[in-house]
């Protein structure tokens, strides 16, 4: 990817996460990239794309330094210009924010080139935002209840062994 990076830019409006796979709510980060993208679909000026830091070279100008940070967008204008970075508002921010927020950013980088209508795109990304985040958000926090389950059962399989096996016969108490 990175030999030829530079050269598949050329003319080309870029945005580009560069993300760890091991970054808290993976899947909801992925999302959010995901809904800017498809609020941006009829761009034809504008590539969206995301590349995992963990396995691939990081080039020497995004200067990250943190492989494993959870996530770093980047905005290049098709001039060639320097690397513009995406800083949400108030931090990491409440992950329904970060679409909004970066395609705020995006029309204020993209200048005359915008060529979508902010107000509707935002409408439409809020509303979507609403529902795939807060659904993905119920699939995590009953996956994470899963597992729980999963390992509360293996400590206690573990705990019956032990006992079958008379590991707590000779506890003074």
């Amino acid at each position: 990817v990175w030999k030829t990076f530079r050269s598949s830019l050329a003319g080309e409006n870029l945005l580009l996460e560069l993300y760890s796979p091991y970054r808290p709510q993976h899947r909801t980060h992925l999302v959010v990239l995901d809904l800017v993208a498809e609020a941006l679909a009829n761009v034809t000026t504008l590539k969206v794309a995301r590349m995992d830091t963990a396995n691939n070279y990081v080039l020497p100008e995004f200067e990250l330094k943190d492989k494993e940070k959870s996530s770093s967008v980047y905005f290049r204008g098709a001039r060639s210009g320097p690397w513009r970075r995406f800083a949400p508002k108030g931090g990491a921010g409440r992950a329904e924010e970060l679409p909004k927020q970066m395609l705020r950013f995006l029309h204020r980088e993209m200048k005359s080139a915008a060529t979508f209508d902010l107000s509707e795109r935002l409408n439409w990304v809020n509303a979507e935002a609403l529902i795939r985040i807060r659904r993905l958000k119920a699939l995590e926090k009953d996956y994470e209840k899963k597992m729980q389950d999963e390992w509360m059962q293996k400590e206690m399989e573990e705990f019956e062994r032990y006992k079958r096996l008379g590991k707590f016969d000779n506890i003074n108490l």
